[in-house]
């Protein structure tokens, strides 16, 4: 429950935040898969650029 509470306090900051970026960004594996708009994305470079 940690990890979810944390994705969501960083989540909000991340949107002005450089550092509250990158924490949320760690909470996430380097083999991360998502969709975004329909399109299935896969990797943490996919999701650094999104």
């Amino acid at each position: 429950m940690k990890i979810l509470e944390e994705y969501f306090h960083y989540y909000d900051l991340a949107k002005d935040d450089e550092k509250s970026r990158e924490r949320l960004i760690s909470l996430f594996s380097e083999k991360i898969e998502f969709v975004l708009n329909g399109d299935r994305k896969q990797g943490m470079n996919s999701w650094k650029s999104s």
